[in-house]
C-alpha cells in the first residue's frame, strides 16, 4: 500500500478511534505560546497522574516477567516528575524482574572478576537489555541508580555487570552524552576492568573527544594495577589486546574500526608502557614468548616516550626470543608500511585467484574498497555466497554514497537490496539526508520505495562469519527487521513538518500486529520515543496508532511515551508559570 492510498484508510482508522482517545486534555492541544492558568494546570495535573496511574495498573497485569519490567519502566519514566514515589517503586520491582533465578544463573566460577566472557542466551540478552533501559530511568536519582547497580552486581557477577554498563555506555555516546558515558564505562571498569566491553566503548569515546577517552584509558590502568591477571582464565591476554587498541592500534578498535582517531596524549602512552612492560615482567618464560609481538610493536613508543625504560624493555626483549631469533625493531612508519604491504600483497593474490575468498572481499567492502570486492565478486560461482556478497557491497555502496549527498546514486543502488536487513541500514540513512535537507519528494520517494521493498524483502540474517554458530542471528521471534527498518524510517523523517513519520507509523503498526516477535521477552520491535516524538507532532493520530497495537505490551509501552511527552510538556509549562508569577510579584 503506498503513502498516499494509506492516508485515505487511515482517515477511518481516526474516526474508529478518536472516541478511546481518553488521554488527551484540552491543555495538551493549545498553542505553545500560551500557558494555562493556575487552575487549569492543577486539573492538568490530577488528571494526568490518574492515567499514569491507571496505566501503571495495566502494565503489572501482563503475565510475562520481561514484559511486565519493561512496560512498568515507561510507565517509571512517566510517572518520575509528577509521582516519584510510583516511580521508584516501578523500577525496584522491575529489575528484580529481570534477573534469573540462581538455578539459571551461571556457575559462581564465571561470575568473579576475571573470568571468560560467555555468549549470553536470548533471554538472557532480553533481560540486560530491560535492565538497562531501567538502570536509564533511574540515573535521574544518585541514590536509586547505585543502589540497582549494585544489586545487578551482586545477583549477575562482575563480568555481565560490566557488559550492561558498557552497553549503557554505548547509548550515552550515541546521544552525545559523554558525561553520562564517563559514569557507566566507570562502573563497567569497577564491575569488572578485564573484560573488553569498555575498552570498545572508550574507542567509540575517543573519535568524537580524545581528551575524554585519554581520561578513561587513564582510570583504566588504574583499576587494572590493583586487579590480579592470568593467562588461565584469559583475562591476562584480554587486557593486552583491549590497551593496545585503545593505544597501540587505535584505528583497529572495535568501536571504531577504520576511523582516523588522533593519537593517544603522551602521558597516556607513558602509563600505558609502563603498565605493559610491569605485566611482560611478571610472565613465564613460556607466556613472555608469545607476547612478543606485543613487545616488539611497543619499541617505537619506548623510545619516543619512555627512554628511561629503555635497559627493562631490552632484559624483556632478550627474554621473549626463541630460539633463532634475533634484535629486529621496528619504527612507527616501517610497521604501519609493512602492514599496507602485507594486506595488498592478500589482495593480489586473490586477485589472481579463481576462488577468492570472502572474508577478504568483506575486508576490502567494510574499507571502501568497491571497485576490488566487486572484481573479486565476480570471480564467484553463482550462488548462495556469490549472491550475499554483492547485496553486501551494494549495501555499503549505497550508504556511501548517501554520506557523500549523492542521494539519486545511492538511491538507485538501494533499489537493488533484497535482504530487510539491507534496507534496515540503507534506506533511514537515504531518508535522513532528504529530511536534513527539507526536500519533502525525495523523502518520500525514498520511505515509499523502502515500503515497497520491505513488503517482499528476504528477512533471513546475513551469513554469520566462520565459528559463529547461526543460532547466534536469532529467529523471527528474536528479531524482526522489517519492523525495525519502519522504526528507522519514522526516526529519519521525523524533522519535517508534514506527516509523512506518521503515515509510516500507521505502516509500523500493521507490520507489529503480523510480527513473530515474542514480546514475552519485553520484544516491542520499536522505541517508546517514537511515540513520545510523535505525540508532540499529533497527538490524536498518535494516541489511535497506539490504540491499535494487538498485543498488550506493546499498547501499554506506546501509551507510555505518549504519557511522557505530556509530563514534560505539563511540567515546562509549570516551570513557565512559576517564572511569570515570580516576575509578577518582583513587579508588585
Amino acid at each position: 500500500m503506498s503513502i498516499t492510498l494509506m492516508r485515505m484508510t487511515r482517515k477511518r482508522g481516526v474516526s474508529a478511534f478518536a472516541a478511546m482517545a481518553i488521554f488527551a486534555s484540552s491543555v495538551f492541544g493549545q498553542s505553545t505560546t500560551s500557558v494555562p492558568d493556575d487552575s487549569v494546570l492543577i486539573n492538568d495535573r490530577l488528571a494526568l497522574v490518574s492515567d499514569i496511574q491507571s496505566l501503571g495498573a495495566r502494565a503489572k497485569q501482563i503475565d510475562a516477567p520481561l514484559a511486565r519490567a519493561l512496560a512498568q519502566t515507561e510507565v517509571a519514566e512517566a510517572a518520575w516528575y509528577l509521582d516519584q514515589n510510583l516511580a521508584k517503586k516501578l523500577l525496584r520491582d522491575s529489575i528484580g524482574l529481570t534477573i534469573p533465578s540462581e538455578a539459571d544463573q551461571s556457575k559462581p566460577g564465571s561470575r568473579a572478576v576475571g573470568a571468560p566472557p560467555k555468549m549470553s542466551s536470548a533471554s538472557e540478552t532480553a533481560g540486560m537489555v530491560v535492565r538497562e533501559r531501567i538502570l536509564r530511568v533511574a540515573r535521574r536519582d544518585q541514590a536509586l541508580a547505585n543502589e540497582l547497580s549494585s544489586l545487578v552486581i551482586d545477583k549477575l557477577g562482575a563480568p555481565q555487570a560490566h557488559g550492561s554498563f558498557a552497553d549503557l555506555a554505548q547509548e550515552s555516546i550515541a546521544e552525545g552524552d559523554y558525561d553520562a558515558a564517563a559514569n557507566y564505562l566507570t562502573q563497567a571498569m569497577d564491575a569488572d576492568p578485564t573484560q573488553i566491553n569498555a575498552s570498545i566503548e572508550i574507542g567509540r569515546v575517543a573519535a568524537k573527544d580524545r581528551a575524554a577517552a585519554d581520561r578513561l584509558i587513564l582510570a583504566y590502568i588504574e583499576r587494572l594495577r590493583s586487579t590480579p591477571l592470568s593467562f588461565s582464565n584469559g583475562s591476562e591476554p584480554r587486557v593486552f589486546f583491549a590497551l593496545a587498541s585503545l593505544v597501540m592500534f587505535p584505528k583497529s578498535n572495535l568501536g571504531a574500526p577504520g576511523v582516523d582517531i588522533r593519537s593517544t596524549a603522551p602521558a597516556v602512552i607513558r602509563e600505558y608502557v609502563a603498565y605493559t612492560l610491569e605485566l611482560l615482567n611478571q610472565m613465564t618464560p613460556d607466556e613472555l614468548r608469545s607476547s612478543r609481538g606485543y613487545l616488539i610493536g611497543m619499541w617505537p613508543m619506548v623510545q619516543q616516550y619512555t627512554p628511561e625504560l629503555r635497559q627493562p624493555y631490552f632484559d624483556l626483549e632478550l627474554r621473549s626470543r626463541a630460539s633463532g631469533d634475533s634484535l629486529s625493531l621496528p619504527s612507527s612508519r616501517s610497521m604501519e608500511k609493512e602492514y599496507k604491504e602485507k594486506f595488498e600483497k592478500q589482495v593480489d593474490k586473490e586477485l589472481d585467484s579463481d576462488q577468492p575468498d570472502g572474508i577478504m572481499i568483506q575486508r576490502l567492502i567494510s574499507q571502501g574498497d568497491f571497485a576490488k570486492a566487486r572484481k573479486l565478486i565476480d570471480k564467484l560461482p553463482d550462488g548462495p555466497q556469490k549472491t550475499e556478497l554483492t547485496e553486501m557491497v551494494n549495501m555499503q555502496q549505497a550508504i556511501s554514497l548517501a554520506n557523500k549527498d549523492d542521494i539519486p546514486a545511492a538511491q538507485k543502488m538501494a533499489e537493488s537490496l533484497t535482504k530487510a536487513n539491507s534496507i534496515l541500514k540503507v534506506f533511514p540513512v537515504i531518508a535522513g539526508k532528504c529530511a536534513a535537507k527539507k526536500d519533502d519528494l525525495c523523502a518520500r520517494d525514498s520511505v515509499n520505495q523502502a515500503v515497497r521493498q520491505l513488503k517482499k524483502a528476504d528477512v533471513t540474517p546475513f551469513t554469520p562469519p566462520p565459528g559463529v554458530p547461526a543460532s547466534f542471528a536469532g529467529t523471527k521471534r528474536d528479531r524482526d527487521p522489517v519492523l525495525s527498518s519502519l522504526g528507522s524510517l519514522v526516526s529519519a523523517v521525523l524533522s519535517m513538518q508534514d506527516e509523512l513519520a506518521l503515515d509510516v507509523l500507521d505502516e509500523l503498526v500493521v507490520a507489529a500486529n503480523r510480527s513473530e516477535l515474542d514480546t514475552t521477552q519485553a520484544r516491542t520491535g520499536f522505541e517508546t520515543s517514537l511515540f513520545k516524538k510523535l505525540a508532540a507532532m499529533n497527538e490524536e493520530r498518535t494516541v489511535a496508532a497506539a490504540l491499535q497495537f494487538q498485543d498488550p505490551l506493546r499498547q501499554v509501552v506506546a501509551l507510555a511515551g505518549i504519557e511522557q511527552w505530556k509530563s514534560d510538556k505539563l511540567v515546562a509549562d509549570e516551570k513557565l508559570r512559576s517564572i511569570k508569577h515570580e516576575s509578577a510579584g518582583k513587579k508588585n
